[in-house]
Protein backbone atom coordinates (compact mmCIF):
# COMPACT_ATOMS: atom_id res chain seq x y z
CA UNK A 1 0.00 0.00 0.00
CA UNK A 2 1.41 3.40 -0.98
CA UNK A 3 2.15 6.12 1.56
CA UNK A 4 -0.55 8.35 0.02
CA UNK A 5 -3.13 5.61 0.41
CA UNK A 6 -2.02 5.02 4.01
CA UNK A 7 -2.62 8.68 4.79
CA UNK A 8 -6.02 8.60 3.02
CA UNK A 9 -7.10 5.49 4.96
CA UNK A 10 -6.06 7.12 8.22
CA UNK A 11 -7.97 10.30 7.41
CA UNK A 12 -11.12 8.37 6.49
CA UNK A 13 -10.94 6.36 9.71
CA UNK A 14 -10.65 9.53 11.75
CA UNK A 15 -13.67 11.03 9.93
CA UNK A 16 -15.71 7.88 10.55
CA UNK A 17 -14.93 7.89 14.26
CA UNK A 18 -15.80 11.56 14.62
CA UNK A 19 -19.05 11.59 12.58
CA UNK A 20 -21.90 9.89 14.52
CA UNK A 21 -24.10 9.63 11.40
CA UNK A 22 -21.45 7.67 9.49
CA UNK A 23 -20.77 5.54 12.55
CA UNK A 24 -24.47 4.66 12.83
CA UNK A 25 -24.60 3.69 9.14
CA UNK A 26 -21.56 1.44 9.47
CA UNK A 27 -23.07 -0.24 12.52
CA UNK A 28 -26.35 -0.74 10.68
CA UNK A 29 -24.66 -2.43 7.72
CA UNK A 30 -22.00 -4.32 9.71
CA UNK A 31 -21.09 -7.85 8.65
CA UNK A 32 -23.55 -10.22 10.37
CA UNK A 33 -21.66 -13.35 9.41
CA UNK A 34 -22.12 -15.80 6.58
CA UNK A 35 -25.83 -16.34 5.80
CA UNK A 36 -27.50 -19.29 4.09
CA UNK A 37 -26.89 -19.36 0.36
CA UNK A 38 -29.72 -18.89 -2.10
CA UNK A 39 -28.19 -20.92 -4.94
CA UNK A 40 -28.06 -24.67 -5.32
CA UNK A 41 -24.27 -24.79 -5.57
CA UNK A 42 -23.41 -22.70 -2.52
CA UNK A 43 -23.77 -23.73 1.11
CA UNK A 44 -23.62 -20.12 2.32
CA UNK A 45 -23.92 -16.57 1.07
CA UNK A 46 -20.17 -16.07 1.46
CA UNK A 47 -19.46 -19.16 -0.64
CA UNK A 48 -22.06 -18.06 -3.19
CA UNK A 49 -20.14 -14.81 -3.70
CA UNK A 50 -16.94 -16.77 -4.36
CA UNK A 51 -18.36 -19.13 -7.00
CA UNK A 52 -16.04 -19.10 -10.02
CA UNK A 53 -16.95 -19.41 -13.66
CA UNK A 54 -16.28 -23.17 -13.59
CA UNK A 55 -18.48 -23.73 -10.54
CA UNK A 56 -15.57 -24.08 -8.08
CA UNK A 57 -15.24 -22.04 -4.93
CA UNK A 58 -12.37 -19.59 -4.57
CA UNK A 59 -10.63 -19.41 -1.17
CA UNK A 60 -11.83 -16.82 1.29
CA UNK A 61 -9.84 -13.59 1.39
CA UNK A 62 -7.46 -14.07 4.30
CA UNK A 63 -6.63 -10.38 4.22
CA UNK A 64 -9.92 -9.35 5.82
CA UNK A 65 -11.26 -10.04 9.27
CA UNK A 66 -14.33 -12.16 8.57
CA UNK A 67 -14.93 -13.32 12.14
CA UNK A 68 -14.25 -12.57 15.77
CA UNK A 69 -11.37 -14.85 16.80
CA UNK A 70 -12.42 -14.63 20.46
CA UNK A 71 -16.11 -15.39 19.93
CA UNK A 72 -15.80 -19.19 19.91
CA UNK A 73 -12.11 -19.85 20.43
CA UNK A 74 -11.20 -22.89 22.52
CA UNK A 75 -8.82 -22.30 25.41
CA UNK A 76 -6.70 -25.32 26.23
CA UNK A 77 -7.25 -29.01 25.46
CA UNK A 78 -10.09 -31.15 26.78
CA UNK A 79 -8.37 -33.74 29.02
CA UNK A 80 -11.12 -36.27 28.23
CA UNK A 81 -10.86 -35.84 24.45
CA UNK A 82 -7.79 -33.67 23.69
CA UNK A 83 -7.90 -33.95 19.89
CA UNK A 84 -11.48 -32.70 19.64
CA UNK A 85 -11.38 -28.96 19.04
CA UNK A 86 -14.85 -27.58 19.54
CA UNK A 87 -14.28 -24.02 18.26
CA UNK A 88 -16.29 -23.59 15.09
CA UNK A 89 -13.74 -21.20 13.61
CA UNK A 90 -10.68 -23.38 14.20
CA UNK A 91 -9.04 -21.22 16.85
CA UNK A 92 -7.13 -22.56 19.84
CA UNK A 93 -5.23 -20.85 22.64
CA UNK A 94 -3.92 -21.79 26.07
CA UNK A 95 -1.43 -24.34 24.69
CA UNK A 96 2.32 -24.40 24.14
CA UNK A 97 4.66 -25.73 21.51
CA UNK A 98 5.82 -28.98 23.13
CA UNK A 99 9.28 -28.65 21.61
CA UNK A 100 9.99 -25.05 22.64
CA UNK A 101 7.55 -24.27 25.44
CA UNK A 102 6.38 -21.13 23.61
CA UNK A 103 2.71 -20.16 24.14
CA UNK A 104 0.83 -20.83 20.89
CA UNK A 105 -2.39 -19.42 19.43
CA UNK A 106 -3.71 -21.51 16.56
CA UNK A 107 -5.93 -20.09 13.85
CA UNK A 108 -7.37 -22.58 11.41
CA UNK A 109 -8.40 -20.05 8.77
CA UNK A 110 -5.37 -17.80 8.30
CA UNK A 111 -3.90 -14.88 10.19
CA UNK A 112 -6.34 -12.19 11.23
CA UNK A 113 -4.95 -8.66 10.93
CA UNK A 114 -4.93 -6.67 14.17
CA UNK A 115 -6.79 -3.37 14.48
CA UNK A 116 -5.38 -0.77 12.10
CA UNK A 117 -4.07 -3.32 9.57
CA UNK A 118 -5.91 -3.70 6.25
CA UNK A 119 -4.42 -7.19 5.75
CA UNK A 120 -2.05 -9.51 7.66
CA UNK A 121 0.84 -8.62 5.33
CA UNK A 122 0.02 -4.94 4.79
CA UNK A 123 1.36 -2.98 7.77
CA UNK A 124 0.06 0.54 8.35
CA UNK A 125 2.26 3.59 8.82
CA UNK A 126 4.42 3.31 11.95
CA UNK A 127 2.25 4.71 14.78
CA UNK A 128 5.28 6.63 16.09
CA UNK A 129 5.62 8.55 12.83
CA UNK A 130 4.54 12.21 12.83
CA UNK A 131 4.28 13.93 9.45
CA UNK A 132 6.65 16.90 9.14
CA UNK A 133 8.85 15.77 12.02
CA UNK A 134 12.16 13.89 12.13
CA UNK A 135 14.85 13.21 14.72
CA UNK A 136 18.61 13.54 14.93
CA UNK A 137 20.58 11.54 17.44
CA UNK A 138 24.16 11.21 18.63
CA UNK A 139 25.81 9.14 21.32
CA UNK A 140 29.24 8.88 22.88
CA UNK A 141 30.82 6.17 25.00
CA UNK A 142 33.64 8.15 26.59
CA UNK A 143 35.08 5.13 28.34
CA UNK A 144 35.35 3.08 25.15
CA UNK A 145 36.15 6.03 22.91
CA UNK A 146 33.31 5.26 20.49
CA UNK A 147 30.49 7.42 19.12
CA UNK A 148 27.73 7.52 16.51
CA UNK A 149 25.03 9.74 15.03
CA UNK A 150 22.23 9.69 12.49
CA UNK A 151 18.91 11.05 11.26
CA UNK A 152 15.71 8.98 11.47
CA UNK A 153 11.97 9.43 11.01
CA UNK A 154 10.76 8.53 14.51
CA UNK A 155 11.93 9.19 18.03
CA UNK A 156 11.64 5.48 18.82
CA UNK A 157 14.12 4.69 16.02
CA UNK A 158 16.50 7.30 17.44
CA UNK A 159 16.20 5.82 20.92
CA UNK A 160 16.87 2.30 19.61
CA UNK A 161 19.94 3.53 17.74
CA UNK A 162 21.37 5.14 20.86
CA UNK A 163 20.66 2.05 22.96
CA UNK A 164 22.38 -0.16 20.36
CA UNK A 165 25.44 2.08 20.41
CA UNK A 166 25.79 2.59 24.14
CA UNK A 167 24.06 0.65 26.88
CA UNK A 168 20.38 0.04 27.67
CA UNK A 169 20.78 1.42 31.19
CA UNK A 170 21.24 4.90 29.73
CA UNK A 171 17.48 5.06 29.31
CA UNK A 172 16.35 3.34 32.51
CA UNK A 173 13.66 5.48 34.08
CA UNK A 174 14.04 8.18 31.44
CA UNK A 175 11.74 9.29 28.63
CA UNK A 176 13.22 10.49 25.34
CA UNK A 177 10.08 10.54 23.20
CA UNK A 178 8.34 12.36 21.68
CA UNK A 179 10.38 15.55 22.09
CA UNK A 180 13.91 14.25 22.69
CA UNK A 181 16.27 14.81 25.62
CA UNK A 182 19.97 15.16 26.36
CA UNK A 183 21.42 12.62 28.80
CA UNK A 184 24.82 12.32 30.45
CA UNK A 185 25.16 9.42 32.86
CA UNK A 186 27.77 7.16 34.44
CA UNK A 187 26.42 3.63 34.38
CA UNK A 188 27.93 0.16 34.86
CA UNK A 189 31.42 1.65 34.79
CA UNK A 190 30.82 3.49 31.51
CA UNK A 191 30.68 7.22 30.92
CA UNK A 192 27.83 7.59 28.42
CA UNK A 193 26.11 10.55 26.82
CA UNK A 194 23.46 10.95 24.15
CA UNK A 195 21.31 13.57 22.48
CA UNK A 196 17.99 12.95 20.70
CA UNK A 197 16.68 16.12 19.05
CA UNK A 198 13.30 16.74 17.45
CA UNK A 199 13.38 18.66 14.14
CA UNK A 200 10.61 20.21 12.03
CA UNK A 201 10.71 19.88 8.26
CA UNK A 202 9.14 23.34 7.94
CA UNK A 203 11.91 25.15 9.80
CA UNK A 204 14.84 22.73 9.41
CA UNK A 205 14.50 20.98 5.99
CA UNK A 206 16.25 17.66 5.49
CA UNK A 207 16.16 15.05 2.65
CA UNK A 208 14.52 12.62 5.07
CA UNK A 209 11.41 14.81 4.95
CA UNK A 210 10.80 13.63 1.36
CA UNK A 211 11.00 9.92 2.18
CA UNK A 212 7.89 7.73 2.42
CA UNK A 213 6.58 7.26 5.96
CA UNK A 214 8.01 4.20 7.73
CA UNK A 215 5.70 1.22 8.12
CA UNK A 216 4.96 -0.70 11.29
CA UNK A 217 7.27 -3.67 11.69
CA UNK A 218 5.25 -5.70 14.20
CA UNK A 219 1.77 -6.46 15.49
CA UNK A 220 0.91 -5.54 19.07
CA UNK A 221 2.08 -8.27 21.46
CA UNK A 222 -0.65 -10.65 22.64
CA UNK A 223 1.30 -13.18 24.70
CA UNK A 224 1.50 -16.02 22.19
CA UNK A 225 2.96 -17.03 18.84
CA UNK A 226 0.17 -16.84 16.25
CA UNK A 227 0.16 -19.81 13.85
CA UNK A 228 -2.21 -20.38 10.95
CA UNK A 229 -2.87 -23.02 8.29
CA UNK A 230 -1.72 -21.46 5.03
CA UNK A 231 -1.10 -23.35 1.77
CA UNK A 232 -1.18 -26.69 3.56
CA UNK A 233 1.40 -25.76 6.21
CA UNK A 234 1.58 -24.25 9.68
CA UNK A 235 3.30 -20.89 9.62
CA UNK A 236 3.66 -17.79 11.76
CA UNK A 237 3.73 -14.20 10.59
CA UNK A 238 6.98 -12.26 10.31
CA UNK A 239 5.08 -9.35 11.88
CA UNK A 240 4.38 -11.30 15.08
CA UNK A 241 6.79 -9.89 17.71
CA UNK A 242 6.66 -13.18 19.62
CA UNK A 243 7.56 -15.22 16.54
CA UNK A 244 11.32 -15.05 16.99
CA UNK A 245 11.78 -16.02 13.34
CA UNK A 246 11.67 -19.80 13.69
CA UNK A 247 7.90 -20.00 13.25
CA UNK A 248 8.07 -18.13 9.93
CA UNK A 249 9.39 -21.34 8.36
CA UNK A 250 6.37 -23.43 7.20
CA UNK A 251 6.08 -26.83 8.90
CA UNK A 252 3.86 -29.84 8.20
CA UNK A 253 2.81 -30.32 11.85
CA UNK A 254 3.24 -29.09 15.42
CA UNK A 255 2.87 -30.93 18.71
CA UNK A 256 0.87 -28.77 21.10
CA UNK A 257 0.84 -29.29 24.87
CA UNK A 258 -1.52 -28.43 27.69
CA UNK A 259 0.16 -29.69 30.83
CA UNK A 260 0.62 -33.46 30.52
CA UNK A 261 -1.77 -33.63 27.56
CA UNK A 262 -0.59 -33.14 23.98
CA UNK A 263 -1.87 -33.38 20.42
CA UNK A 264 -0.45 -33.29 16.93
CA UNK A 265 -1.94 -30.49 14.83
CA UNK A 266 -1.39 -31.06 11.11
CA UNK A 267 -2.67 -29.20 8.01
CA UNK A 268 -4.29 -31.20 5.21
CA UNK A 269 -3.11 -30.78 1.63
CA UNK A 270 -6.64 -30.24 0.34
CA UNK A 271 -7.49 -27.67 3.02
CA UNK A 272 -8.36 -27.87 6.69
CA UNK A 273 -6.37 -29.81 9.29
CA UNK A 274 -6.40 -32.84 11.55
CA UNK A 275 -5.57 -33.52 15.21
CA UNK A 276 -4.79 -36.59 17.28
CA UNK A 277 -3.62 -37.23 20.83
CA UNK A 278 0.15 -37.61 20.87
CA UNK A 279 3.19 -38.51 22.92
CA UNK A 280 6.78 -37.49 22.20
CA UNK A 281 5.87 -36.14 18.77
CA UNK A 282 3.98 -39.22 17.51
CA UNK A 283 0.34 -40.28 17.45
CA UNK A 284 -0.58 -42.04 20.67
CA UNK A 285 -1.08 -45.78 20.23
CA UNK A 286 -4.77 -46.54 19.87
CA UNK A 287 -5.77 -42.89 19.73
CA UNK A 288 -8.61 -41.59 17.60
CA UNK A 289 -8.28 -38.12 16.12
CA UNK A 290 -10.40 -35.76 14.05
CA UNK A 291 -10.32 -34.14 10.65
CA UNK A 292 -11.54 -30.58 10.14
CA UNK A 293 -12.58 -28.38 7.27
CA UNK A 294 -10.82 -25.07 6.63
CA UNK A 295 -13.29 -23.27 8.91
CA UNK A 296 -12.53 -25.57 11.84
CA UNK A 297 -15.65 -27.75 11.78
CA UNK A 298 -15.21 -31.49 12.29
CA UNK A 299 -15.60 -33.56 9.12
CA UNK A 300 -14.67 -37.04 10.42
CA UNK A 301 -12.44 -39.18 12.63
CA UNK A 302 -9.07 -40.79 12.00
CA UNK A 303 -7.40 -43.71 13.76
CA UNK A 304 -3.78 -43.84 14.80
CA UNK A 305 -3.09 -46.38 12.05
CA UNK A 306 -4.69 -44.17 9.41
CA UNK A 307 -2.77 -41.15 10.71
CA UNK A 308 0.56 -42.97 10.48
CA UNK A 309 -0.26 -44.36 7.04
CA UNK A 310 -0.91 -40.89 5.59
CA UNK A 311 1.81 -38.92 7.36
CA UNK A 312 3.38 -36.24 5.10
Amino acid sequence: MSADRQRLVGAIRRMVKSDPDIRDLLDAFANRGDQAGSGAKAASQGEEERICCDGSTAPANLGTEERDPDASAQTGLDPDDPARLTAGDGTLSGVTDCATGDPICMDGSGHIPPDGWDAPNEPPVDPDYVEGVYYQYSWTNTTAGTSGSGTVQTCTAAKEAVIAGTDPCIFEGRTVCPDGISITIFCNGLSLSSVVSKRLCSSDPNPICDEDPPLATAWPEDGCVNLAVISGTLVGSKYDPENGGSYSVPTTSRELCDGATSILYQPLAGGGFRTIESSAGAALTGAVGYTYSSDGSITGTITQAEWDATAP
